[in-house]
C-alpha cells in the first residue's frame, strides 16, 4: 500500500508536416483516465481478443492494420504500454501517419519501461500501402520489431494485398515471416511463416461465398501482434444467398448462410483439431429487430486439459457436439435498445447454457445507461462437475453541461469474486484543456476463499490529471 501521492508530468506534440502527413511525439506516455477493459470468460480453446481502448493508440489505427483473418493481426498496440493487464510506463515515441503520393503510410517507435523480469524495450512497426489498379483494390506491407535491452528480440515482415476482381469478386492475400533469438534457419523452412489466400463475392443479396486457406508455421510467432491460434493448416467455406424482398414485406432483407471451418496441425502429420460447421437464417425487419438463429456442429480434438477455471476443464479424447445459438437485436427507435444473445446445447462431454444482455438506455440528452449480463453454465454430469459464472457491468454517462461530465464502469465477476469500479469525473474549461479525477476500485468479494484471508479492497487507485494543450 501507498499512500505518498506521486507528480507526473507527460508531453504530446502533434506536427502536421504537411497536408496529408502528421507527426505525433509523445514523452512519458500517460493513459489514466483509459477506461477499465470488459471482465470476459474464456470457454473456448482460443485466446481472448481485448480491444484497444487508448486514444493515443486508437487514432489512425488503420494506418498500421495488417489482418490476418477475424481479431488476428500482425501488429496489436496492447503489446506497447501493457503487460499482464498492468500499465507499463512508456519513456515516450513517436508516429508518422497520412499519405506521401499514392502510398499511405505508417510509422510508429515507442520504447517501454523494465518491469520485474522484462527488460526496457523498444517497438517498431514501418506500414507502407499503396492503391492499384482501382479505388478497391491495394498492395502493401509491414515490418515489426520488438527488441528488448538485455538483446532478445522478434522481428516481423510480411505483404498483403486486395483485389476487386470484377464487380463484387475480391482476392486477398497475406504472407508473413517472424524471426527471433530462437531461430537458427532464416531460409528455407516454412515453419515461422503465415500464408493466406481468399477468394471471395462481397454481397448480401443474391449469391455470395468465401474461399479461405491458410497455413501457420509451428515456429509462427509475432510478439508484436494477436494471433487466436497457431501451428496449423486451415480452410473456410462460406456459402451465402440473400434476398431483399418488396415492400409488401415485413422484411428488409434476409439471408441463409453455411459455414465450414478445419484447423489440421502443421507439425503432427496433419491431424484434424477442430472442425466447425455453422447453418443460420439472419433477418433485419422494416420495423428496425433484427438477429439471426443458428445450428452449430463441432468436433474437437484435445492433446492436452482444456482448463477454463479451478472447477471446470475438459480432459484430453475427441468430442463431437451440437447447439444452437441465436442474436435478436432490438429496434434503434425503441426506448430500451441493445442486444440478447444466447447458446445452449451439448458442450464437449456435457452441456452448456450461455446468455448475455446489452441493453441500452437513454433516459434524456445528458444521461446514458448500458448494462451487461452474462451467465455461464456448464454441466459434466458423467464426471459430477457442474459450473455457474455471472458476469455484470454497468455503464453510465452523465453529461452535466458541455463542459462537465461524470462516467462511471462497474463490473461484477464471479469467477474471481471480484467488483471493479472505474469512475471518472472530466472538467474541460475551454477548448485543448481538460481535467480528470479518476478513482478506481477491486474489491473482494469473498475474501474467505483463500488462505490467508484476502482484504476487502484489492486494489483502490486516486488519480488526478490534466492535459494543457499549447500552440492552438
Amino acid at each position: 500500500k501507498e499512500n505518498s501521492p506521486k507528480i507526473d508530468a507527460g508531453l504530446d506534440v502533434k506536427v502536421g508536416l504537411t497536408n496529408n502527413l502528421t507527426m505525433d511525439l509523445t514523452l512519458n506516455t500517460d493513459f489514466a483516465q483509459v477506461e477499465a477493459d470488459d471482465q470476459q470468460i474464456n470457454l473456448t480453446r482460443y485466446s481472448l481478443f481485448f480491444p484497444e481502448k487508448r486514444v493515443f493508440f486508437q487514432e489512425k489505427s488503420d494506418a498500421f492494420d495488417f489482418p490476418m483473418g477475424g481479431n488476428s493481426n500482425l501488429f496489436y498496440s496492447r503489446r506497447i504500454g501493457l503487460y499482464d493487464g498492468q500499465p507499463v510506463r512508456i519513456y515516450g515515441g513517436a508516429r508518422l501517419t497520412g499519405r506521401a503520393g499514392n502510398w499511405d503510410i505508417g510509422l510508429l517507435n515507442m520504447q517501454t519501461q523494465k518491469i520485474t523480469e522484462f527488460p526496457s524495450e523498444n517497438f517498431g512497426v514501418a506500414r507502407f500501402r499503396r492503391t492499384v489498379f482501382n479505388q478497391n483494390s491495394y498492395l502493401g506491407g509491414i515490418m515489426t520489431s520488438r527488441i528488448g535491452l538485455n538483446g532478445d528480440y522478434n522481428l516481423a515482415g510480411g505483404i498483403d494485398g486486395n483485389i476487386r476482381i470484377i464487380n463484387d469478386d475480391y482476392f486477398s492475400f497475406h504472407i508473413a515471416r517472424t524471426t527471433d533469438n530462437d531461430i537458427s534457419d532464416y531460409t528455407s523452412s516454412l515453419d515461422p511463416v503465415r500464408m493466406q489466400f481468399v477468394l471471395d463475392r462481397r454481397s448480401e443479396e443474391g449469391f455470395a461465398y468465401d474461399l479461405t486457406f491458410t497455413w501457420t508455421g509451428k515456429d509462427f510467432n509475432p510478439e508484436m501482434g494477436f494471433m487466436r491460434r497457431d501451428d496449423y493448416i486451415g480452410g473456410y467455406l462460406m456459402a451465402l444467398y440473400g434476398w431483399v424482398p418488396g415492400e409488401s414485406s415485413n422484411l428488409l432483407r434476409h439471408k441463409f448462410k453455411t459455414e465450414l471451418m478445419n484447423y489440421y496441425k502443421t507439425h503432427s502429420q496433419g491431424t484434424l483439431e477442430t472442425f466447425w460447421a455453422k447453418t443460420g437464417w439472419y433477418f433485419e425487419a422494416r420495423s428496425g429487430w433484427s438477429g439471426d438463429i443458428t445450428h452449430n456442429y463441432s468436433y474437437e480434438y484435445l492433446v492436452d486439459t482444456l482448463e477454463f477455471c479451478e472447477s471446470a476443464s475438459i480432459f484430453p479424447g475427441t468430442f463431437n457436439f451440437h447447439y444452437l445459438s441465436s442474436t435478436l437485436n432490438l429496434p434503434p427507435a425503441s426506448p430500451v435498445v441493445g442486444i440478447i444473445m444466447t447458446e445452449a446445447g451439448a458442450f464437449y462431454d456435457g452441456f452448456k447454457i450461455s446468455a448475455t444482455l446489452m441493453p441500452i438506455w437513454s433516459i434524456g440528452p445528458s444521461f446514458d445507461l448500458s448494462g451487461t449480463y452474462r451467465i455461464d453454465w456448464l454441466d459434466f454430469s458423467k464426471r459430477g462437475t457442474t459450473f455457474l459464472n455471472h458476469i455484470i457491468g454497468i455503464r453510465g454517462l452523465w453529461t452535466f453541461t458541455t463542459k462537465i461530465s461524470l462516467s462511471a464502469f462497474i463490473q461484477y465477476n464471479t469467477d474471481i469474486d471480484d467488483v471493479i469500479a472505474n469512475i471518472r469525473f472530466r472538467y474541460n474549461p475551454r477548448e485543448g484543456v481538460d481535467f480528470y479525477l479518476v478513482y478506481n476500485e477491486g474489491i473482494n468479494t469473498d475474501p474467505y476463499s483463500r488462505i490467508p484471508e484476502l482484504p476487502i479492497s484489492d486494489t483502490r487507485t486516486i488519480m488526478a490529471k490534466v492535459t494543457y494543450t499549447l500552440g492552438r
